[in-house]
């Protein structure tokens, strides 16, 4: 192989490495999948037992990265109940992108007990009962037992911002 074509396949293997990296557990197993086949058997640099190996180890970590609970608009201004070491999400409807209102954590839950992990607005996924909406998620991890309240609030960017929506939901970690 010629060093330009080596070097546009290395380009193009960090490039499917990198987007395989910003996908989520669920895309991000195809997505893996695709730049392990494509960067390890086809270029001829590992075997196909090794891909195989490699694959299964993909499959039980993305099986791992995905969340054990999930809380809605349902449930605003009630409790939920989960376990230590849980990964829970709270996901809501979000439109953003016609009210310019977004949602964030106002950070009021004990660190403790339950830790922000992150959130994600996706414009082209509607919840059901909100199809002109995207969806906001939340995603926490339960670190140890206690009870806090988990407070979100839907504003816009105006100075003093004006909250549309408040959430808060109370969270028992056993």
């Amino acid at each position: 192989m010629c060093e330009g074509c080596a070097a546009r396949q290395a380009y193009e293997c960090a490039r499917r490495a990198h987007d395989a990296r910003r996908a989520v557990a669920g895309p991000a197993t195809t997505t893996i999948i695709d730049v392990t086949w494509h960067c390890a058997v086809r270029s001829g640099h590992l075997s196909r037992a090794t891909v195989a190996f490699i694959l299964v180890l993909v499959g039980a970590v993305a099986g791992c990265a995905d969340h054990d609970a999930t809380a809605g608009l349902s449930d605003n201004g009630g409790q939920v109940h989960i376990d230590a070491g849980d990964v829970f999400d709270i996901v809501l409807p979000s439109d953003y992108a016609r009210c310019n209102c977004q949602w964030h954590d106002k950070e009021t839950n004990d660190w403790d007990i339950l830790r922000p992990l992150g959130s994600r607005y996706e414009p082209q996924r509607a919840l059901p009962g909100h199809p002109d909406a995207g969806t906001f998620t939340a995603r926490l991890k339960a670190v140890e037992s206690g009870t806090t309240t988990v407070t979100l609030v839907q504003e816009d960017n105006a100075n003093p911002p004006h909250v549309a929506s408040r959430y808060t939901l109370d969270v028992t970690v056993d």
